[in-house]
């Protein structure tokens, strides 16, 4: 059973890097060495998610708004530093819309290149009323350089606020291999899920999925 979702929402939130491989957006290591592998492979785990809204936008993409408590040096460093507030590069950035010049030369958007980075996110969000499966987001987005503000306030954590914007991918996105097993169920025949792929084009991969 799927409806009553409201019921008990999902516990974490991962996010990945990923990278522009060969015309191809590459789902990596968190060093970027190559091709992730597992979820070893995650740049970090929010484990204090109160609420994260996937809202679907008129262009085939989701803004996804994340209120959350997890605040620590890997959010500063890592996410934070390295996929919101670094400098845009307007010749090549895919976070800049294109512009086309008078003489044809084009910056931005479709002129991407291999130096362009990305997060996928991955939700394990609201379980079934019955508790058997969970509903289960990943998509390929851009981290928006509003995010990462905070307010601090006595007895209160910092709760900085994430805001990102989904990826319509070229080609098929496959996020299986970044897929938690202990948390949704992968082996063992029966209800266990083979794939899970961000098609593309579209905004992002979502299904109610089995918990093992």
């Amino acid at each position: 059973m799927t409806e009553n979702n409201w019921a008990v929402g999902g516990k974490y939130l991962d996010f990945y890097r990923a990278k522009l491989v060969s015309g191809a957006w590459q789902i990596q290591k968190k060093d970027g060495s190559g091709a992730a592998t597992g979820t070893a492979d995650r740049i970090v785990r929010l484990k204090l998610v109160v609420t994260a809204e996937w809202i679907p936008n008129d262009d085939g993409t989701f803004s996804i708004k994340l209120d959350q408590d997890h605040d620590d040096n890997t959010m500063i460093d890592d996410v934070l530093y390295a996929y919101a507030w670094t400098p845009i590069n307007a010749s090549t950035s895919s976070e800049v819309s294109e512009r086309k010049y008078r003489d044809s030369s084009k910056k931005g958007g479709a002129s991407a290149s291999s130096s362009d980075t990305a997060l996928v996110a991955v939700d394990y969000g609201a379980l079934s009323e019955d508790g058997v499966e969970i509903k289960l987001a990943g998509a390929l987005s851009t981290l928006l350089r509003t995010s990462g503000g905070w307010k601090s306030k006595v007895d209160e954590p910092s709760s900085p606020q994430y805001e990102l914007k989904t990826i319509l991918p070229p080609a098929d996105l496959d996020l299986f291999t970044i897929i938690d097993g202990t948390l949704v169920k992968k082996t063992g025949g029966g209800t266990a899920i083979s794939s899970f792929v961000q098609k593309a084009s579209v905004g992002l991969k979502v299904k109610y999925v089995p918990v093992p």
